[in-house]
């Protein structure tokens, strides 16, 4: 502060007695320019004053102030206590727990004007495919590339084909690739190598002493990012730009508005997460773009009242959030968008001929379909931006009161007992090998301590998205060390090999004499919702029309069969499947063949007709279930899986597309290889961030299974795409689900998840947690043009299928049958020791039911040791009958066991007590929700409810035509082939009435049994 700022500090603020570096508090009122809070993490119950708005202190923070809550949190950090005992904070951040990327809240700063909107604008456009984005994130590679490099220099062309080779859907698609964006991309690289071999070294920055792409989680600050460079010792901050520093270009030393943004937050960040002083660090913008001497490294300065008012637009940005999040109509949603026009988000208008013909189109073009909408059209994307927000926001910050919705946030506010109570962290990991800094699949093996017995086992699975850290005090966590991301590429109990995201320098910097952390990341695709949405408004009027139900969908009953499939039902379904012109629902009860038989199907004849299909699921599990269908087909036709690699089983990994297109070095082939192929299959994640293909491949079919289980923002986009002549890029689609099985994970309640306005009567759109598949069945379910329904199982033993066929598909759906399902009530296995009680009723009976006794938490030790017994005596009569146990059963002489219980902490509690007596690996152990589309021999149901408010969580429950129908109950019970044993507290869960219709049910055929061989 100046002089003058000292005297009004003292007139208003009075004298400072005192400091504390950090206050977490909850906000009860505000009055003036004063607000009055409760001390969260010290908590007295003492209301205490907090003084903003001060001059020379936190004056910046006014429009925070203004948009303050009752209840809302506040980080007050460099707080000074007045003797009167008010606190006077430097820095306010609101809601610190809503993390919000750098880099995105840079963009918020033009030459122009700052701006909150810019993004909210910036979140529907995501991932648009521009050459801009696409120089940058070929110039960042190149840097990896030369901060990677050790004795021989990397080449410029082999550089640019690893570039190349790395997105070769957006260069194969990109408007403005031509020969000069080539030329662009090579200059860049020799400043690049220019400045590396000389500039940076002078300066004190060496490229073997740096980490490539570090991350940053700030909780102090309510922000996260990634640095391009990052030198330990010295420190020193790189930012990468290959865009236009500032005009004129003769100006060494000028940086622009964003850039230094960023660079400015970057800087408070290794302040508050690394406690560097401003003094120790050096932060630079590298501009790659220009060749002459000294333009490219240009130094940014720290000055506080500039990282204080991007810390206000930070604020503003989460208040606005926060108000869409929380307002169900849409109405919040509506305004905040309507705000979004030139005359507000430009503030600075001295280059007005350049904002003119420039930045006011771009944001016309924004708005353009938003305001081209029409008012039913406009009002669904605003309630389901709502709905999208509002997981956001819950996703991140937990939900009030619910234990099992705890949000990102809970990495940094539960201890280290909470985690390791839940099984959610792995400590004192050691090095075993260090594959950093391996430019292709980089990895590191950690050692696995042996665990404490009274621990819960760990959560985690091969496949598991993380994030690892050093942690050699009982102070480090996330937001205190440097954070490295990357997924689980194999798992063992003495070890965790992990890939990371980015390859390093050798030297590794991972360091063999710490010790570290491992915990689970999150994946936000909310993104890809909100431009599924927007995306939804720009598509072509008729497909608006369809998917509001503001036309019919139409048939076309001239279409004939070109072959048989098997029998008349089928050939039925197949018939309507074809015949519809804009889209098909096909209803899969558990068991009936929707995916091995059903879509097999109508992939053999949209193939006869030399149709290009996309196939879509939600889960990897499922699109591997696909590929292994596809490869079913005849004459094995080749397939594009579209993806990453890890979460693709091993068995399909020649079929992802960087593998078909790697040999491509030009544009044309890639394009050529596209063309070649007619079946593509993928995520609806995966699709979603790569709508790019559309503009390569024009579909005429997409068939999306486990279509009920798909929220619609999550698909409306891809549906709403256009090729690249404009017209639809899928001709029709078909939707493959069954409502009574698992719908969408959400964490919003039927209440706030219910439909505003004109949606439910005019769009049939009635609870937003509801697929689109729900929607569009609900609409058409007594149109047999257009939906159809399998009714025949051949997965369930009827002694097992009996109850859900009555209870949830009124007895329509009866058995095929096949050959397990003609055996008798009596499981066979003659050779058996009757003298053992639990070896003699797995070996004899279907339907089995094991009460246990309530635990606490989520685990159930008697359910545990229930499953291991019954385990135990399947495997001991398997070797008697000369079975073998296998992951999934296939073969003559082979039998699988699967295990499904609700939480991952009675996974792995399961998991330890098999591996007692045996080996767990050939039994899969996993959660309803992973279960569904999968099937064993033998399922073991653990229920593990302990108190009776977990039956909510265990129970997910729709009514139709008076019908109440437990879909969570259902998948989990429909999972078994041959015998289906269920271990649970009898007490507890016949307070759900489903569920003591099952018990009784199960009573009824005496199948109810003591454990009487634990006692």
């Amino acid at each position: 502060m100046n002089t003058t700022e000292e005297q009004h500090y003292q007139q208003t603020v009075g004298e400072t007695v005192g400091k504390r570096a950090r206050a977490r508090v909850i906000v009860e009122r505000r009055e003036g320019d004063s607000v009055f809070v409760l001390d969260e993490e010290q908590p007295s119950g003492e209301v205490l004053e907090v003084a903003c708005n001060v001059t020379g202190v936190n004056a910046e923070f006014r429009a925070t102030v203004e948009s303050l809550w009752e209840g809302c949190r506040l980080n007050l950090l460099d707080v000074a206590v007045t003797g009167d005992g008010r606190l006077v904070p430097g820095l306010v951040i609101l809601e610190p727990d809503f993390l919000l990327d750098i880099s995105a809240l840079a963009e918020c700063v033009k030459e122009y004007g700052t701006h909150p909107l810019y993004y909210l604008k910036d979140a529907f456009r995501h991932g648009e495919n521009r050459a801009p984005l696409l120089l940058g994130n070929a110039v960042n590679l190149f840097f990896d590339e030369i901060c990677r490099e050790r004795d021989v220099p990397v080449d410029d062309d082999e550089c640019m084909e690893r570039i190349f080779r790395a997105a070769p859907l957006d260069f194969a698609t990109c408007e403005g690739i031509d020969g000069a964006f080539f030329q662009e991309m090579k200059t860049q690289f020799r400043n690049l190598r220019r400045v590396a071999g000389g500039e940076l070294q002078a300066r004190g920055i060496y490229r073997e002493r740096g980490l490539i792409e570090p991350a940053f989680i700030c909780e102090r600050l309510g922000i996260q990012g990634r640095l391009d460079f990052l030198q330990a010792d010295p420190p020193v901050v790189i930012e990468l730009k290959s865009g236009n520093a500032p005009y004129p270009a003769s100006n060494h030393a000028a940086v622009k508005p964003n850039h230094r943004v960023q660079a400015l937050l970057y800087q408070i960040v290794m302040q508050e997460a690394l406690g560097l002083p401003f003094d120790k660090l050096s932060t630079y913008i590298l501009y790659s773009r220009y060749t002459a001497p000294g333009s490219n490294l240009r130094p940014v300065p720290p000055v506080m009242a500039e990282i204080r008012e991007i810390l206000d637009v930070r604020n503003r940005i989460v208040a606005a959030e926060r108000e869409i999040a929380m307002d169900g109509t849409g109405a919040a949603s509506r305004v905040y968008l309507d705000r979004v026009r030139p005359a507000e988000l430009i503030t600075d208008w001295s280059s007005r001929r350049f904002i003119e013909r420039y930045i006011v189109p771009s944001i016309d073009e924004f708005r353009r379909p938003l305001t081209g909408a029409s008012a039913l059209e406009r009002e669904y994307f605003h309630a389901f931006h709502a709905f999208v927000a509002r997981e956001r926001f819950l996703a991140r910050v937990g939900c009030p009161g619910d234990e099992a919705c705890r949000g990102v946030a809970a990495a940094w506010r539960d201890s280290l007992d909470e985690k390791q109570e839940r099984g959610e962290i792995l400590v004192d990991l050691e090095i075993a090998r260090d594959d950093s800094t391996r430019a292709a699949a980089p990895s590191l093996t950690l050692r696995v301590p042996p665990r404490d017995e009274e621990r819960c086992p760990p959560n985690f699975r091969e496949g598991d998205v993380v994030m690892f850290y050093e942690r050699n005090a009982a102070t480090d966590n996330v937001t205190t060390r440097q954070v490295f991301r990357g997924s689980i590429e194999r798992l063992s109990p003495g070890e965790i090999v992990i890939r990371p995201r980015a390859a390093q320098r050798a030297p590794s910097p991972f360091r063999r004499q710490s010790r570290y952390a491992v915990e689970h990341d999150a994946f936000d695709s909310s993104g890809s919702a909100c431009r599924g949405l927007y995306l939804f408004l720009q598509a072509n009027k008729e497909r608006r029309d369809l998917l509001l139900d503001q036309r019919a969908p139409s048939v076309d009953t001239s279409r004939v069969l070109t072959r048989h499939h098997g029998n008349a039902g089928i050939d039925d379904l197949v018939l309507k499947a074809k015949q519809a012109a804009d889209y098909f629902i096909l209803v899969g009860p558990p068991g009936t063949g929707k995916t091995s038989i059903a879509l097999k199907a109508m992939v053999e004849e949209f193939r006869a007709d030399n149709l290009d299909v996309l196939l879509l699921s939600y889960t990897n599990r499922a699109v591997d279930e696909i590929c292994e269908t596809l490869e079913q087909l005849d004459g094995r036709p080749p397939y594009v899986r579209v993806g990453p690699e890890l979460p693709c089983a091993a068995a399909y990994r020649h079929r992802l597309l960087e593998k078909i297109i790697a040999p491509c070095k030009k544009r044309k082939e890639i394009r050529d290889a596209i063309d070649a192929h007619h079946l593509f299959v993928a995520t609806t994640t995966a699709i979603a961030g790569k709508t790019t293909l559309f503009l390569l491949k024009h579909f005429h079919v997409a068939i999306i299974d486990e279509a009920s289980q798909i929220l619609e923002p999550q698909v409306i986009g891809i549906l709403s795409a256009k090729d690249h002549q404009g017209n639809n890029a899928i001709d029709k689609f078909i939707l493959v689900g069954d409502h009574k099985q698992l719908p969408a994970i959400v964490m919003q309640s039927r209440q706030e998840s219910a439909a505003p306005g004109e949606l439910p009567a005019r769009a049939g759109v009635i609870d937003r947690r509801d697929s689109l598949f729900e929607r569009l069945h609900r609409l058409y379910k007594h149109d047999p043009r257009v939906v159809a329904s399998l009714d025949k199982q051949g997965r369930m033993h009827p002694e097992i299928s009996r109850f859900p066929a009555r209870e949830f598909y009124g007895d329509r759906l009866t058995i095929v049958p096949v050959p397990h399902q003609q055996e008798g009530p009596p499981v066979d296995f003659p050779r058996r020791d009757d003298g053992n009680p639990l070896e003699r009723l797995v070996a004899t009976r279907r339907l089995l039911f094991f009460p246990s006794r309530a635990d606490t938490g989520k685990q159930n030790r008697d359910e545990a040791a229930i499953v291991a017994a019954v385990v135990a005596a399947y495997r001991a009569l398997c070797g008697k009958n000369h079975l073998r146990v296998v992951p999934h059963a296939g073969g003559e002489g082979e039998t699988s066991i699967g295990v499904i219980t609700p939480y991952r902490n009675q996974i792995a509690l399961i998991r330890q007590e098999i591996n007692k007596t045996g080996d767990a690996d050939d039994v899969t152990i996993d959660t309803v929700e992973r279960f569904q589309g999968s099937q064993r021999d033998m399922i073991i149901y653990s229920c593990c409810v302990n108190d009776p408010r977990q039956l909510e969580l265990l129970s997910n429950t729709v009514e139709e035509e008076g019908i109440v129908i437990d879909r969570k109950l259902n998948v989990a019970i429909t999972r078994a082939r041959k015998q289906l044993f269920i271990t649970g507290n009898p007490g507890i869960l016949s307070r759900s009435p489903v569920h003591a219709r099952l018990i009784a049910f199960i009573r009824e055929q005496g199948g109810f049994i003591e454990p009487f061989f634990l006692q």
